[in-house]
C-alpha cells in the first residue's frame, strides 16, 4: 500500500470540517497522512539551510582537511535526509513512519557532535541551528511524548557538552545562555507537542460527538418515516385524518397520496349477500 491510498473510501460524507471520512480507521489514516506530510515539509525545510551552509564552512575552516571533513558530514546529512524523505513518504504504517523518524534523530545527534569536531573549537555557530532542531524534534513525532524527549533530550546534553568539554574561550555567561536557551527549547517544544495532543483529543472528542448525532439523526428520520406511513382512520365511518388534520373519505385520501383511482366493483362476497336470491353460487364464483 502506498503513501496515496487509503484502506478505506474517503468519499463517505464528512462528519466534521477537515475530516475525510467516517470510520474511527479512515479519521487515523487522515490523521496519519497529514503527519506525513508536516514531516516530509520539516525534511526539505532544514535541507535548505544546511545545504546553504556549506558556504559558511568554507569561511570557517582553517585548513583544507576541517573543510573536507565539514562537506562530507554535510554531504551525508543531505543524504540521509533525502533517504528519510522518501522512506516517510512511501512508509505505510505508522509505526514504521514513527521508528523511522526516531532512528533519523538518533543520527542527527551524531551528525551534530561530528559537526562541532569539523568546525574546530572556536566556532559555536552549529548551537544556533541545534536550537532550532530541538523544538522541531517535538513535533516530528506528535503521538508519542517519550520519542520526542529521548532525541531532543540527547541532542541538548550532546551540544551543552560540546560547549563544556570541546569548545575552547566559552565565557561564563555563553555558558549559561546555552544551558538556558537549551533549556527553554525543550520547555517549548513540550508545550507545542502537548498542545498537539490536546487538539488531537478534542478533534477525536469532537468527530465521535458529531457521529453519534448523525446516527441518532438518521435513526430520527426512520423512525419519522415510519410513523408517516401510519394512516389514523376511523373504524366507523372509514375516514381517514389527513396531516390537516381533517377528516376526508378513504377513498379520497388516497386519491390524493397519488395517481390513483377507484373503480366500483363488488367482491364475491358482497355480491353474494346482494344478489344471492337471483344468482347460484356457482354463477358468482365464476
Amino acid at each position: 500500500m502506498t503513501a496515496s491510498t487509503s484502506p478505506h473510501s474517503l468519499d463517505n460524507e464528512l462528519p466534521f470540517p477537515g475530516a475525510r471520512a467516517t470510520t474511527p480507521e479512515a479519521l487515523e489514516w487522515h490523521r496519519f497522512e497529514r503527519d506525513r506530510a508536516q514531516a516530509l515539509t520539516v525534511v526539505a525545510v532544514i535541507a535548505l539551510p544546511i545545504a546553504a551552509f556549506g558556504i559558511i564552512d568554507f569561511m570557517v575552516a582553517k585548513s583544507d582537511v576541517r573543510l573536507a571533513i565539514l562537506w562530507s558530514v554535510r554531504g551525508a546529512t543531505l543524504l540521509a535526509l533525502g533517504a528519510l524523505w522518501y522512506g516517510l513518504r512511501a512508509a505505510p504504517t505508522r509505526r514504521l513512519f514513527e521508528r523511522m523518524i526516531f532512528t533519523a534523530q538518533l543520527i542527527g545527534v551524531a551528525l551534530a557532535i561530528a559537526s562541532h569536531v569539523g568546525r574546530g573549537p572556536e566556532s559555536l555557530f552549529i548551537t544556533r541551528f541545534e536550537l532550532v532542531c530541538v523544538v522541531v524534534y517535538y513535533l516530528m513525532v506528535p503521538a508519542h511524548s517519550r520519542m520526542q524527549a529521548v532525541p531532543a533530550g540527547l541532542l541538548s546534553v550532546a551540544s551543552v557538552s560540546m560547549v563544556l568539554f570541546w569548545h575552547t574561550n566559552v565565557s561564563g555567561p555563553e555558558l549559561v545562555s546555552h544551558l538556558v536557551c537549551f533549556a527553554l527549547a525543550n520547555v517549548l517544544g513540550l508545550l507545542v507537542a502537548q498542545h498537539k495532543q490536546a487538539t488531537a483529543a478534542a478533534e477525536d472528542a469532537a468527530w465521535r460527538a458529531l457521529v453519534r448525532a448523525r446516527d441518532h439523526l438518521q435513526q430520527t428520520v426512520a423512525e419519522l418515516r415510519a410513523l408517516r406511513g401510519v394512516v389514523p382512520i376511523c373504524p366507523q365511518c372509514h375516514k381517514v385524518r389527513d396531516a390537516r388534520n381533517a377528516w376526508q373519505q378513504l377513498e379520497a385520501y388516497v386519491a390524493a397520496q397519488g395517481d390513483v383511482e377507484f373503480s366500483a366493483i363488488l367482491c364475491p362476497s358482497c355480491l353474494v349477500g346482494e344478489f344471492g336470491a337471483v344468482l347460484s353460487s356457482k354463477t358468482v364464483a365464476g
